[in-house]
């Protein structure tokens, strides 16, 4: 019950053997993948709560995995719906569990552009919660993820600029140079999962997910969760008037990094 919860009640918690966090870029599909590990009978993801966010206002362990499990509830029960797509698993367990197992917050973007200027505050995250973190490295196209990004998200919140351009290829590299360390420091295990793989085969990408995190999936879990991905993701790019200058520049700095490799803007 919530009431126990809030009063101090750690039993629901026992039985964790991992924290999940995402780092990554917005517009990479991240809810998708929070939304279909919040269904596993055995895992708590919240959506945007920030859990860094929580570690630097001293919030302890307990008291964060509380949030955590609350954020996952009054997320589920308002119908899990964000800027024009559903993320309701049906028949699943969205905001609640059968054997708490693995707990998470998704919030990626946001984690890494905290870590590219406070890198420490994952090494305190791993004091606090004194247990195993694995992280989920989600990415896509970045000609995908800045377009997205210039024109404000998937419901066109702002209207599109070179300068805007510019501005938000500067932050996606920042985000990249800084999951790239994490990926090649090799404190933490990291699973990269390029998008456009995923929701080709996404039984196969939920299983592969399942297993790096000791995840046991249902043949039917797996069914229900494939069933809200989109069968191809949308190609933003196209979707602004994206000048051949900044083309050039992102093609540039893709080349740096070995889990890009194979990305154009014409691919």
């Amino acid at each position: 019950m919530i009431w126990n919860l809030l009063a101090g009640n750690k039993k629901p918690f026992k039985d964790i053997k991992t924290f999940c966090l995402f780092i990554g870029y917005p517009r990479s599909g991240h809810t998708l993948y929070g939304a279909l590990l919040d269904a596993h009978p055995n895992c708590i993801i919240s959506h945007e709560l920030g859990v860094l966010r929580l570690m630097k206002e001293g919030k302890p362990k307990y008291r964060i995995f509380k949030e955590i499990l609350l954020n996952s509830r009054e997320y589920s029960n308002s119908g899990r719906k964000n800027e024009g797509y559903a993320y309701e698993v049906k028949d699943q367990w969205q905001g609640k569990y059968h054997k708490l197992q693995l707990i998470g917050d998704k919030r990626g973007g946001r984690t890494s552009l905290m870590l590219s200027t406070e890198p420490e505050l994952l090494y305190h995250l791993s004091d606090v919660l004194d247990i195993q973190i694995k992280i989920l490295h989600v990415y896509r196209n970045p000609f995908d993820n800045i377009a997205s990004r210039s024109k404000g998200g998937n419901l066109n919140k702002r209207k599109f600029s070179v300068k805007i351009l510019k501005n938000e290829i500067e932050r996606h590299f920042v985000q990249v140079e800084t999951n790239n360390k994490i990926r090649q420091e090799g404190r933490f295990e990291v699973l990269d999962i390029k998008h456009e793989d995923f929701v080709a085969s996404p039984e196969a990408g939920l299983e592969g997910i399942c297993n790096f995190f000791g995840l046991e999936p249902t043949s039917k879990y797996l069914k229900d969760c494939a069933a809200i991905v989109f069968q191809k993701p949308h190609k933003t790019r196209f979707d602004i008037d994206f000048p051949d200058e900044q083309k050039m520049e992102i093609s540039k700095r893709i080349k740096k990094y070995d889990f890009l490799a194979g990305y154009s803007f014409n691919d």
